[in-house]
């Protein structure tokens, strides 16, 4: 029986391209096409591609800042039953959005320089079910701010005083004031040194086993992904092209895509430099065909299901399956 906390079922997402007033017609973007993934209980599930794929467009999805055009994301909170957001009350997602936190890639943009940390960290708690007066708020935060690695007196400086990896700890620990189950992270380490990295990615590692957290965990490095996650799903012009546990994935790709990434990530040479097409048509094939030294007259009329192969390994084609 699954243990997931957060799933997605069947999910698609298309915007309308706004191409200006002479346009001849209107285009639609479809960003997400039919992508299945689970995030189990005090796991790590890792959204691997390149930029234009869809992570974060389906990372956006889970939290409702984008209303899905189809499929479903369920939630189950602890000791309940997985029930659709979509039939959520506006109590119910308030809730939801309490114990399902997001972190942005640049947290530049995403703190208030107006505000001081402790204004930052405490400005959803304020409006929670959780809030407990002032005084419980300034403990609080004191705690949080230390379990991030900083200290009580820097509650009382702005965000532009801190360097790019203590603003990354200042916007998790605004999310884990909240106490959630679910933190996604987008792109969190993406703008850092390689050393401020590890420093994040440990902080990271050390919540997850301290909270019971569970991740979605969105990045374009696989080899990042496969030091920190337990699960990664592959992501390619909006499909979900392979999915495998992390210790395997490394040493059995299966995919041509993921073996192009591993092969970017090793400093090899890629077998191609094309980069990820928008979506402007649902078509009946693969949309890495133009890419694939694979390719075969099938892949160009039709996109394969993700099917379980071997490892644990689903594969969505048809040189493999």
């Amino acid at each position: 029986m699954s243990d997931a906390v957060i799933e997605t079922h069947h999910l698609y997402k298309s915007f309308d391209l706004e191409a200006g007033f002479f346009a001849r017609s209107r285009q639609t973007v479809y960003a997400v096409n039919n992508v299945s993934l689970s995030v189990e209980r005090g796991k790590t599930y890792g959204l691997v591609g390149e930029s234009g794929c869809g992570k974060t467009t389906t990372a956006r999805l889970l939290v409702e800042m984008y209303k899905p055009t189809s499929g479903q994301v369920l939630y189950t909170h602890a000791g309940g039953a997985p029930r659709d957001i979509s039939s959520y009350s506006h109590r119910e997602m308030h809730f939801y959005r309490e114990k399902v936190k997001y972190i942005f890639q640049d947290p530049a943009r995403s703190l208030n320089p107006r505000m001081s940390v402790y204004e930052v960290v405490t400005a959803g708690l304020r409006y929670s079910s959780k809030w407990q007066g002032g005084a419980a708020a300034k403990r609080l935060a004191a705690e949080i701010i230390g379990e991030v690695g900083l200290s009580e007196a820097d509650l009382y400086r702005r965000p532009s005083e801190f360097s790019g990896g203590q603003r990354q700890r200042i916007s998790i620990a605004r999310g884990l004031i909240m106490e959630p189950e679910v933190m996604i992270c987008d792109e969190v380490v993406s703008a850092l040194d390689v050393s401020v990295q590890g420093q994040i990615i440990n902080l990271l590692d050390d919540l997850r086993s301290k909270r019971n957290l569970s991740f979605l965990f969105i990045t374009h490095d696989l080899k990042i992904a496969c030091y920190f996650c337990d699960t990664i799903g592959v992501m390619y012009s909006g499909v979900l092209v392979e999915e495998a546990p992390a210790a395997e994935l490394y040493k059995t790709a299966l995919h041509p895509y993921t073996k192009v990434l591993f092969d970017g990530a090793l400093g090899k040479s890629a077998s191609s430099s094309a980069e990820v097409r928008t979506t402007l048509s649902l078509g009946k094939g693969c949309p890495f065909t133009y890419r694939c030294p694979y390719v075969k007259d099938i892949c160009r009329n039709e996109l394969p299901e993700l099917k379980r192969a071997e490892d644990g390994h689903k594969i969505r084609c048809w040189s493999v399956i």
